[in-house]
């Protein structure tokens, strides 16, 4: 999906006891442990690189109510466009708008760092965030499950 940063995101948006930090090179493991388990996979594949954070080309965020992290997403700028990654909510804290309140976050530093645009893949549970944010798609397609999981529709969409 995308969205293009001249029509905006409608203003930053807020989630009732939500607090969203950017955060440091050596808190990478934090967002990793939400995506995990709001996706259902390993830790591992979900950890950014923590030399992209250092250098400013990352920006990971984390939104914690009472301290506890409970929803995540990544932002990398390059040159005219951000993308935003690993967008998750833990499963127990989800219909909240923690979801739509980090993106928007995400969304806004990278038009802060200079982005005329942004993309992301949504699938099917989390493209009604996207599209209530502005974002629209722009090509549809079917990733291959892994073993045991179903099907996923994936939306590019823009900012």
């Amino acid at each position: 999906m995308v969205l293009d940063a001249m029509a905006g995101i409608g203003g930053i948006r807020r989630a009732r006891g939500l607090v969203i930090r950017q955060l440091a090179p050596h808190e990478a493991p934090v967002p990793a442990k939400v995506a995990a388990a709001a996706f259902g996979g390993q830790e591992e594949a979900f950890l950014p690189r923590a030399d992209l954070i250092r250098r400013g080309q990352a920006r990971c965020y984390v939104g914690e109510v009472d301290g506890q992290p409970v929803a995540t997403a990544l932002g990398v700028t390059a040159g005219e466009f951000s993308v935003i990654l690993n967008v998750a909510t833990d499963p127990l804290f989800r219909r909240r708008g923690f979801g739509t309140a980090v993106t928007a976050r995400a969304v806004a530093d990278g038009i802060l760092a200079g982005a005329g645009w942004c993309w992301l893949e949504a699938s099917e549970e989390g493209y009604p965030v996207f599209r209530n944010l502005g974002f629209r798609t722009v090509e549809k397609w079917s990733r291959c499950p892994r073993a045991g999981a179903r099907s996923v529709q994936f939306l590019f969409t823009a900012c």
